[in-house]
C-alpha cells in the first residue's frame, strides 16, 4: 500500500456578528468590529498553511466588505 505525504491543513473560523442598526449600548459598532476582523484575517492570510477561512452568520454586505478589505493592497 502506498503511503501518501501528509498535508498540513489549517482552518480559521470566525462568527461575524449580525450587522444591526440598533446595537446594544455595550456593543462595539460594526465599523470598528469590521476593521478588527479584517486585521485578524489579513494576519492569518499571510501564513502559507492557511487553506480555509470560514465565516459564520455573514450577511451579503458584510461578505462584500470583507472580500473588498482582504483584496485591498495595504
Amino acid at each position: 500500500m502506498e503511503t501518501l505525504p501528509q498535508v498540513r491543513l489549517r482552518v480559521l473560523t470566525h462568527g461575524v456578528r449580525y450587522a444591526t442598526s440598533s446595537a446594544f449600548k455595550v456593543e462595539v459598532p460594526r465599523e470598528q468590529r469590521k476593521q478588527s476582523l479584517l486585521n485578524e484575517l489579513r494576519y492569518h492570510k499571510r501564513r502559507p498553511s492557511v487553506a480555509l477561512i470560514c465565516l459564520q452568520e455573514v450577511l451579503h454586505q458584510q461578505r462584500v466588505d470583507i472580500l473588498k478589505g482582504l483584496n485591498e493592497v495595504p
